[in-house]
């Protein structure tokens, strides 16, 4: 082992411990502040849009949980449909107390989104997906805010379903990158999690009502409409709704593939400077962990140091990320979370590295 290696291996490893010490002071400070549950002086109707297509197996839990709402006055409304009888499954679910509209191939989650909200009479209009779990805490957290006048726009959080996280290695470090980010995140967003989040519907409606079609990054796309109209985005850092993982290694790449693209795509349409650099930075880690390998079996093999420097980095964040969340949630993560930190900062930077080559892609890009 070369001395310059064991030297900047001590220095990465001296840094991260102290980190680690930053960290759980902030994990242990998150845990210590308690959740209050909001304050509304009025319950005005909200109407909950959700576009499903193939959702047939967790539908029913999504349906049943919007039907446990305590909130007074709820209209629901889904866009469901595909081939294993999702509009079907959530007519049974609802029965008489939400409307399904029949969604038809090629409508995409955009257009089904705005077919549904034609129907919807509420004051607020409350987006989320039919993978989603919601309590009382999560729906009325976003809400309150607008309710109360302080934002005519939140956005909330999420977090993996409880099974998920006990059952499979990485869904914690999965988890825990987005969960530290936004702990450091402040009383407003930038963006929205279209998975939770609420939009005042006078404020929906100056800013097109969905009206455009977005072949991907639909909350990206209605997040920017509505700032660049000056609406201010809140935070409800207290509303959690439980979501599922992807299924798959390879479900879990193709979404992060698409997220860091449509990160790109929307940035550049708005111009937004920050953004793009951090795609750029994101592509480039990515590129440097796929290629350096194989640059170094073609022609220096010292390149491998260098290589395992910057996974040996990625891991050890990745290790720090879920331990935060171990802590600040107070969720036990078994023993081989932690261990499978390497694999997972591996896997998102191959997901990274397709997104980069999928931008390069004339094919993939007129498919966005």
């Amino acid at each position: 082992m070369p001395r310059w290696f064991a030297a900047a291996l001590l220095a990465l490893a001296t840094y991260h411990v102290w980190r680690a010490r930053i960290d759980a002071s902030r994990a242990r400070a998150i845990a210590a502040r308690p959740r209050v549950e909001p304050l509304l002086d009025r319950t005005p109707r909200v109407t909950i849009l959700v576009a499903a297509w193939n959702e047939s197996e967790r539908i029913g839990a999504h349906i049943a949980s919007i039907l446990r709402l305590r909130y007074p006055n709820v209209e629901y409304i889904v866009c469901a449909g595909g081939a294993d009888d999702t509009a079907a499954i959530a007519r049974d679910a609802l029965g008489d107390r939400g409307i399904v509209i029949e969604q038809t191939k090629g409508d995409g989650k955009q257009r089904a989104l705005r077919r549904a909200l034609a129907h919807a009479t509420g004051e607020i209009v409350y987006l989320t997906d039919a993978d989603c779990v919601i309590d009382d805490l999560a729906f009325e957290s976003t809400i309150a805010p607008i309710i109360r006048g302080w934002y005519r726009v939140v956005t909330g959080r999420s977090r993996p379903f409880r099974h998920d996280i006990d059952t499979r290695p990485l869904v914690a470090s999965q988890w825990a990158a987005p969960y530290l980010a936004e702990s450091l995140q402040g009383e407003e967003s930038r963006g929205l999690l279209g998975r939770n989040c609420a939009v005042d519907r006078a404020a929906l409606r100056r800013a097109g009502d969905l009206a455009e079609d977005v072949a991907t990054g639909t909350d990206y796309h209605l997040a920017r409409k509505l700032r660049r109209d000056g609406e201010t985005i809140g935070f409800a850092r207290d509303s959690f709704v439980e979501s599922s993982s992807p299924p798959s290694i390879a479900a879990y790449v193709r979404q992060q593939r698409r997220w860091l693209r449509n990160h790109w795509i929307h940035a550049a349409a708005t111009g937004e400077i920050a953004l793009q650099r951090h795609a750029v930075q994101t592509w480039a880690v990515g590129l440097m962990v796929a290629v350096l390998p194989f640059l170094a079996l073609a022609s220096d093999p010292r390149i491998l140091y260098a290589w395992l420097l910057l996974v040996a980095h990625g891991a050890a964040s990745r290790l720090r990320y879920v331990r935060f969340v171990a802590v600040a949630e107070r969720v036990h993560v078994p023993m081989v979370a932690y261990a499978a930190t390497p694999i997972a900062f591996i896997l998102d930077a191959v997901a990274w590295a397709g997104s980069l080559l999928e931008m390069a892609s004339a094919r993939a890009r007129a498919n966005w």
